[in-house]
């Protein structure tokens, strides 16, 4: 057949499909981002526990049919979803460089194609954003595009490790670190050491 729906379970034509072929496709299985794809004579159905999952299934649908070599795809339902909650693509890019965001994007596109769901995203110029030229900016957007297209969610990365200029450019009076006052330490001889307050706690930490 000529009919191919794609969509989540709670859209009415796919619960309607999916009824009709004994199909589901639920947060509890296949599981979040999870899917089933259904080839039958009278056409295909791509059902998605979520929107992700909708969009991977079209994913390994059109793997298939690239695999196929735009043979006829045989009859089969296949039950999938990723084995892992985070995939991430860790990038860093100095997005001020044209070539680079044309880097950035063909390697989103490539993660996308491996089902990829987060992306970290480092360059020192999120420190700098006050300084940078609406061109930046654009760069920015065209990452930001890609990565909406494959479902990926940017985590930005704005603190990095040994990166400490980027706010010290702000305010070089950090560079001494931050205020202490009436910090209690025990003197032995002559050794005074600083005696933490065990009541102070950070979440997470």
């Amino acid at each position: 057949g000529n009919l191919i729906a794609v969509g989540t379970r709670g859209s009415r034509a796919v619960d309607r499909l999916c009824r009709e072929r004994g199909l589901d496709a639920s947060a509890d299985y296949p599981g979040p981002e999870g899917y089933v794809i259904d080839v039958a004579p009278d056409g295909i159905v791509v059902a998605g526990s979520d929107t992700a999952g909708a969009f991977y299934g079209v994913l390994t649908l059109a793997q298939m049919i690239e695999k196929g070599k735009g043979a006829a795809v045989e009859g089969v339902t296949i039950y999938d979803r990723p084995d892992l909650r985070m995939r991430i693509l860790f990038m860093m890019k100095n997005l001020l460089v044209d070539k680079n965001v044309d880097d950035a994007v063909a390697l989103i596109q490539r993660a996308t194609d491996c089902k990829m769901n987060r992306l970290f995203l480092s360059d020192f110029k999120f420190w700098l954003l006050d300084d940078m030229t609406n061109r930046y900016f654009d760069n920015v957007e065209r990452v930001k595009s890609a990565a909406r297209k494959g479902v990926m969610e940017i985590i930005p990365d704005v603190s990095g490790l040994g990166r400490s200029e980027g706010v010290l450019r702000h305010n070089r009076d950090l560079a001494e670190g931050y205020p202490v006052t009436d910090a209690p330490f025990v003197a032995a001889g002559d050794t005074a050491a600083f005696l933490p307050d065990r009541r102070v706690s950070f979440p997470n930490g």
